[in-house]
């Protein structure tokens, strides 16, 4: 019956560091033994070991070493260096993702291409992510670990940073930036792709083949380059945003210089009476049983229409944009 406290100390002193466990042992011995009775019985026994608690337990209370993944007075920094580089992590590999799956993409429909986008966007950018938290997180548990700091150089006052002009300044609202971001950039890959590779697939098909596209490649075809340009300074623009986390005169330039060039080319392309073949007109025309005129006056008034939008909306836009930037936030959006 014994044998239950031999074991029941062994489960103890094998949780402890090798230096202590005799002393620990005989203390723990001499505690027992006071406990129990000359002749103590299996229940008197499990019933004493059960007052004195789980092995675990009794081995954690006389262990005096401090167990931690991060130092305490690295904790703040490492969850700093976490917000930063997450974020630098997640932007970068958002750009690469996404212009990998540009380069890659080879699916047999737009709608498969839409799915591929998508997908590789998020995987390559959340897989980054978990990579770059396990990177910062090994580096500080390396730095916080007792043998590394004894060898780490007292401060100095000329280590201090300089206090930012701005620090009191409140910031945007990160995670409402990166979500914006994340959106823009599957959107904007999205629409270059099938600039790229999938704008001649629409149109009226008989029996799977194309016998009306809808679109002129001729007069789109030299927009693309510039269209391309324009959506990428958007992006740019939102992932500024992201990293510097408040409206600042240059982040707004490269947005503004994107949307209006945008704006101007899509305007120019549906100004183009041709931007929509005549072949698609005449079989929609006759498809719906309407004369093919009234089908053009259609699409005119609808070009009409959209002119106005896209102006008013670009402005719009803009107008909302610049405002942020001498507009006080609000006390929702002070929140960091």
């Amino acid at each position: 019956m014994k044998d239950y406290v031999e074991r029941y100390i062994y489960a103890v002193t094998r949780r402890l560091p090798v230096n202590a466990r005799d002393e620990v042992e005989a203390e723990l011995r001499a505690h027992i033994s006071d406990m129990l009775s000359e002749h103590p019985d299996e229940a008197e026994i499990d019933h004493v070991l059960h007052d004195l608690g789980h092995p675990r337990d009794i081995a954690s209370n006389y262990d005096d070493r401090k167990r931690f993944v991060i130092a305490p007075q690295f904790y703040a920094d490492y969850q700093f260096a976490l917000k930063i580089g997450l974020v630098v992590v997640g932007v970068f590999a958002l750009f690469f993702s996404a212009l990998n799956a540009l380069l890659t993409v080879d699916q047999e429909n737009v709608w498969h291409a839409i799915g591929y986008v998508i997908e590789h966007v998020l995987n390559g950018t959340f897989n980054a992510v978990v990579y770059g938290f396990a990177i910062i997180t090994i580096g500080f548990w390396i730095v916080s670990s007792d043998k590394l700091q004894k060898n780490i150089k007292p401060w100095q006052m000329k280590d201090l940073m300089e206090v930012p002009k701005d620090h009191k300044t409140y910031a945007y609202k990160r995670s409402k930036a990166i979500f914006a971001l994340v959106f823009q950039v599957i959107f904007s890959t999205i629409f270059i792709v099938i600039l790229l590779y999938y704008i001649h697939q629409f149109g009226i098909y008989d029996n799977g083949v194309l016998v009306a596209p809808l679109f002129d490649i001729d007069v789109i075809g030299p927009f693309i380059l510039v269209i391309i340009i324009a959506e990428v300074l958007v992006v740019i623009s939102q992932a500024m945003l992201v990293l510097q986390r408040k409206y600042t005169v240059p982040m707004l330039s490269v947005y503004t210089i994107g949307k209006v060039a945008s704006s101007i080319l899509t305007l120019v392309i549906i100004q183009n009476d041709g931007f929509i073949t005549s072949d698609f007109i005449t079989r929609s025309a006759t498809n719906m049983g309407i004369l093919v005129a009234d089908l053009s006056h259609g699409i005119h008034v609808a070009v009409i229409v959209l002119t106005v939008l896209i102006v008013l909306g670009t402005i719009g836009d803009l107008f909302t944009q610049w405002r942020k930037l001498f507009k006080p936030l609000t006390k929702n959006e002070k929140k960091a």
